[in-house]
């Protein structure tokens, strides 16, 4: 590890100096149920109430919205007393703000994006695939182009792609080995 950011390894019970420690940034790192979110919870609230900070100017972020639900919860019960908010958001979401705050300065842009929901997602997917030309397709999916089933399986499909950083041209090479597939690159 860069010296730096040198490792510290911590109990639970050995916490305290860690969470006090608020000079520079911290990664934690542990495995689920390892107690990343009350870590999370604590170094708020020590923020707040040992060092002075407004709870409207501690963000904090976790990876879905029952997370940030959660976090919110559990912060403004630890407080005790009233606050404007508590600025927690998921990743998504908090990138999704950045984007907007900034899209007048990125090279290119005409407008913020939109973000898509997940049934949204499947809802433009199975437009597409309606439109899609049949003959494109092995003969047993055909029938299913239209279907709201095939839309969910097709947008997840794409999603997890891109989780696994497999862009157009790699799908489109391993399409060619799989006749299931030869119609998705499209």
């Amino acid at each position: 590890m860069d010296a730096a950011f040198p490792e510290t390894r911590v109990e639970p019970d050995g916490w305290g100096p860690v969470v006090d420690a608020t000079d520079g940034p911290q990664l934690v790192v542990a495995g689920p149920g390892a107690g990343k979110t009350e870590f999370l919870i604590r170094r708020a609230l020590h923020l707040v109430e040992a060092r002075g900070h407004s709870p409207e100017r501690v963000l904090l972020l976790s990876f879905s919205r029952r997370g940030v639900a959660d976090l919110r919860a559990r912060v403004g019960a630890g407080l005790g007393r009233s606050f404007t908010t508590i600025p927690a958001f998921t990743f998504h979401s908090f990138a999704l703000r950045l984007i907007e705050a900034h899209a007048d300065r990125l090279s290119g842009w005409d407008g913020v994006p939109s973000l898509l929901t997940g049934p949204e997602q499947v809802a433009l997917v199975g437009h597409l695939l309606a439109a899609d030309d049949p003959a494109r397709w092995p003969v047993p999916f055909r029938g299913l182009l239209a279907t709201s089933t095939l839309a969910g399986e097709v947008a997840d499909f794409v999603l997890r792609g891109q989780e696994n950083l497999v862009g157009p041209d790699d799908l489109a090479s391993r399409a060619r080995d799989r006749d299931d597939w030869r119609a998705l690159p499209g």
